[in-house]
Parts: structure tokens; sequence; C-alpha cells
């Protein structure tokens, strides 16, 4: 599977022009699978709506980013400008599975499986914290995959993957800060800001705290699971509802999560319950990780993330554009300023090695 390199530097809004210029035709392509998607997911509502339906929805969160965070919304405007798309169309293009949360609340959600695990200093190799997850999304997308470098004329440098026209999706900056997420589906989506413009505003922040509050003082469209690594090894993470959030800490050094709630805030609420998928997928992880007995390092966390046991593996392998694949694996290490990219299935696919 191809990973497109894009070099961006300047302001944000020049930043944005570059990336929809570079690309213009694989951003406009992409769009336009999370559009046909949004279509297709608008017809089975009751009644059923159309994308013009749809697009009058998405453009209720477009102010909201505007609000949040004018840099961000100066980037990402810039990538609509130079690639010839409206705001409105690029709110499903960056924010699909957040607003598809929104059609949830009339029936259409559709859920994706990402699966992530983080080893703290005390479980790895070299003493250094590792944050990994698998990235599962409709195979649409896999065309589509960039590794991103970013050089803002203010604030701290990044790198990550995400896919063409969108902002950050996994990524890390040169302060030392990591961020990833995997996708929950609550019960309170809203208008609101889509999780890359707030994973975008974290990787602009200097320190964990000011990247934890980037996400928890969001008006968020709807809620994700995201993990922060900062540079002293420390992992936090949080569950996150459009209106409402809760950390989670490691617990012997480890974490995972999948795609459903589990602080227990959150876990006996009438939210829709686990997939066969994230509760499979949850179990597994777990079991994996019980039986690792030595300390890990990237190859190891990328033999975890490349597991096909049971009908609901780790490493998923679907062409279904209706259902989701593993398209990407990432792990990272804030602490050394690297991070291992594999574009595809991380089982038959070698990861990358970049460093900030």
């Amino acid at each position: 599977m191809a990973l497109y390199h894009l070099e961006l530097s300047g302001t944000p809004a020049e930043m944005g022009r570059q990336h929809g210029e570079a690309l213009r035709e694989q951003v406009r392509a992409m769009c336009h699978t999370r559009l046909a998607l949004a279509a297709r997911a608008a017809e089975k509502l009751s009644p059923p709506r159309d994308l013009a339906w749809c697009l009058e929805l998405a453009g209720q969160c477009v102010q909201p980013v505007a609000d949040y965070s004018p840099d961000v919304f100066a980037e990402w405007s810039g990538i609509a400008e130079a690639a010839g798309l409206t705001l409105p169309e690029m709110v499903i293009g960056n924010g699909w599975t957040d607003f598809a949360d929104l059609l949830h609340r009339a029936g259409g959600a559709e859920v994706h499986g990402c699966t992530f695990v983080a080893f703290t200093g005390e479980r790895t190799v070299d003493g250094h914290t590792y944050a990994a997850q698998t990235w599962d999304m409709s195979p649409s997308a896999g065309p589509y995959l960039v590794l991103m470098r970013r050089r803002p004329a203010n604030g701290p440098a990044t790198i990550g993957m995400t896919t063409a026209g969108c902002l950050s999706l996994i990524g890390l900056n040169e302060a030392g800060i990591a961020i990833g997420n995997t996708n929950l589906v609550p019960n309170d989506a809203r208008p609101g800001v889509h999780y890359l413009a707030l994973i975008h505003q974290a990787l602009a922040e200097t320190t964990p705290e000011a990247a934890l509050a980037a996400i928890t003082r969001a008006q968020r469209l709807s809620g994700h699971f995201y993990y922060l690594a900062g540079p002293d090894g420390r992992v936090q993470s949080i569950e996150t509802t459009a209106e409402r959030h809760q950390c989670l800490s490691p617990e012997n050094g480890v974490l995972v999560h999948t795609n459903h709630y589990l602080a227990p805030a959150f876990a006996q609420e009438a939210f829709p319950p686990p997939s066969a998928s994230s509760a499979a997928r949850q179990a597994r992880m777990s079991a994996l990780v019980a039986e690792t007995r030595s300390p890990v390092g990237p190859p190891d966390i990328q033999r975890l993330l490349s597991d096909h046991t049971g009908d609901w593996p780790i490493c998923r392998h679907c062409a279904d554009p209706a259902s989701w694949a593993t398209l990407a694996a990432v792990v990272i290490c804030p602490e050394a300023g690297r991070l291992w990219v594999t574009a595809g299935n991380p089982c038959d696919n070698q990861a990358k090695e970049y460093t900030i």
C-alpha cells in the first residue's frame, strides 16, 4: 500500500494550501469516499435522507472549529480551498466517524475497529514508553495514507500519519507529545469540533497538560478514546463523549483499548453495547499482553498488532468498502522522538522508522 510523503511549513493557512495543492486529486478522491459513505448511511435512515441533507447537517460543525482554534481552522480551510472542496464536505471528509454518530442518533452509524496498546518503561527493553495502534477504516481510504511532516512558523514541528486532505490523525511533536485514538460511539453527538481538529491542536501544544486540555475543553462533535504519551514516558488516556470525559490509567505498565467504554462512570450507561469485534479484540490483546513475559520493543509490539486469532482479529483483512480493514499500524516512542509506520496490514508489510 502506498504512503504519500508530505512536507509542510509556514503559517497555518500556508501549510493548508501546500497540502491541498500537493495532493489535490487525492484530497478530493479521499473526501468523496467519505461522502459516499455518508450518502449510503443517510439512505438507511427513517425517513431516508440524501447527501444534501448530510451536508446541511455538516455545515453546523464548521463554526465550532473556527471558535475552537483559529490556527486549526486556517489550515483546514486552506486545504479545502486549494482542493476545491467546501467546509461542510471537509467536515465529513475529516470527521467521518464523529459525523456518523450524528447519523447514529437516527440509526446510521458505522463503528470501526482500531486496537490500541501502550507499554510503559517498566515493561520495555529500553525503559521507554511505547504507544501503538492499528488504524481500521473502510478499505476505500487505503490508497490515501500520508506521512505528514509539518514545521509551523509558530509552534512545535510534528510528524505523523493521516490521509489526504485530513488534519493530524496519529502523531508526535518535537516537544515529545504523542497522540492517537480509537473510535467510540456515545449517545450525545451534537454539532461540534471533529476529532482530527482536536488531535491537530493537541500536537500544537508543548506540555502534556495543555495537550490534554485541548481535548477536554472542546465543544466536541462526538466521542473518541484518546491517548497522550509525553516526553517523561507518562501515558494519559481519556474516554470522551460529546459532553463528558473520563481518564484511564495503565495498570502494571500496560493499557489496552478498543472501541467501547471502559471507565466505570461510562460502562453502565446506555451507550450502544460493545460490538462483538471490540469485545473480542479487547480480550485478545489483553490476553496477548498477559502472555508477554519479556520486555518488549517495537518488533514485539508489531507482532501483537498482527494477530489473526478468532473471528474478530486485531489485524483485519477485508475488501468490502461498507465494512472495515486494518489499513495501517503505528508505534510511537515519544521519549526518543521516533515512530514506526506500517502502510497496510502489519502482518505482511514492514514498518518504516521515522524521527521527529
